[in-house]
């Protein structure tokens, strides 16, 4: 193979090699790169060769935009506004994977790194493909980052397909930071800092309303303690007791507080989860979800838009309660084609009440 040394200009040229699966190493925002389509697993292992890396480690993925993110990964509320303050830039997220994508990206594990360069090359080739590529440094592992093209061509050199030329911006790779827990972790550090990210990560105390029957009194009064610990700001509407009391009563009073704005959510709880939810749900403007696990807590606030969240005191142990209103708060809404079926939900109710 003879590889080419081309220039930035010539960018349809380096995108027929990119979208024929061919290796092409090319200048970053932070060091110089190789890159392939990441939909060509055939493209992706000649990478791995290249590179001498071990399978496990995964590559990371660039990406055209931010909207790109939402297809690959989930998204915190938290780690949308990471992404918004840092990128494009340098700093790659390792997010929550979404179902669906090959075996091969992300190499397995439950998490992917995404990063969008913020280099005006790369940002138009990006756009150019509309293919995400992986991107890794350009250098075996274990060596020293490439500085530029004239290096990349001799190290490479009848390795891979083309080498586009100019010089990497900084001879420091991006800083990783892990958003897929309640914290960030910083997993490699670059010029963008912990404390830069937790910055932009923490909020003004997210407002909660809660409330159950007696049925849901005991895992309520354990859950309030965790969010609170937690750093929210939580607004309890009763029972306040196991003393036997109607839970239309405090399902509706959560239901009215989020419908008019009084807080951000809700979360309501009695001995099914499902009275308490047919309940709030009367309340015009609530979606309420009665919920049972981590991932159809992310669905809930994903794809339905839920501002309520409903919970089985009798059947859900508290633990799992605890991961699932996490899940359920630190979810963003993904518009959409999901507005669209919002919208007709709220048509109806205005069409309902005005009978």
């Amino acid at each position: 193979m003879k590889t080419a040394l081309l220039a930035p200009s010539n960018i349809e040229h380096v995108a027929s090699f990119l979208r024929e699966g061919a290796i092409v190493a090319l200048p970053t925002e932070t060091v110089f790169g190789l890159a392939v389509r990441y939909d060509d697993e055939e493209a992706y292992e000649r990478l791995l060769d290249c590179k001498k890396r071990p399978k496990e480690k995964a590559f990371p993925l660039l990406v055209p935009s931010r909207e790109f993110i939402d297809k690959f990964a989930i998204v915190s509320t938290q780690a949308k506004r990471v992404i918004q303050a840092f990128l494009p830039g340098p700093l790659t997220v390792v997010l929550t994977k979404k179902e669906g994508l090959p075996c091969y990206v992300g190499y397995g594990q439950s998490t992917l790194a995404i990063r969008i360069p913020d280099d005006p090359f790369i940002q138009m080739l990006s756009c150019h493909l509309n293919v995400p590529l992986f991107l890794t440094s350009a250098n075996r592992s274990g060596e020293a980052p490439v500085p530029n093209s004239l290096v990349a061509y001799e190290r490479f050199q009848n390795e891979i397909a083309a080498v586009v030329e100019g010089v990497a911006g900084s001879n420091v790779a991006s800083t990783i930071v892990d958003l897929s827990q309640t914290t960030p972790k910083i997993l490699r550090q670059g010029t963008i800092t912990l404390e830069e990210i937790e910055a932009v990560w923490r909020e003004p105390s997210m407002k909660i309303a809660i409330g159950s029957d007696h049925a849901g009194f005991p895992a309520k009064k354990e859950l309030k303690e965790a969010l609170e610990q937690a750093g929210y700001h939580i607004v309890d509407y009763g029972t306040h007791s196991e003393s036997s009391c109607h839970y239309p009563t405090y399902g509706i009073a959560v239901g009215e507080a989020v419908a008019q704005g009084a807080v951000d959510y809700g979360i309501v709880i009695c001995g099914t989860g499902i009275g308490i939810s047919i309940a709030a749900n009367k309340v015009r403007g609530v979606r309420c979800a009665l919920v049972e696990d981590v991932e159809r807590a992310h669905l809930a606030r994903q794809h339905n838009n839920a501002n309520v969240l409903a919970l089985a005191g009798r059947f859900t142990p508290v633990s799992r309660m605890i991961e699932i209103a996490h899940a359920f708060l630190t979810t963003a809404f993904e518009e959409g084609r999901h507005q669209q079926r919002i919208d007709l939900i709220g048509r109806y109710e205005q069409g309902r009440d005005s009978q």
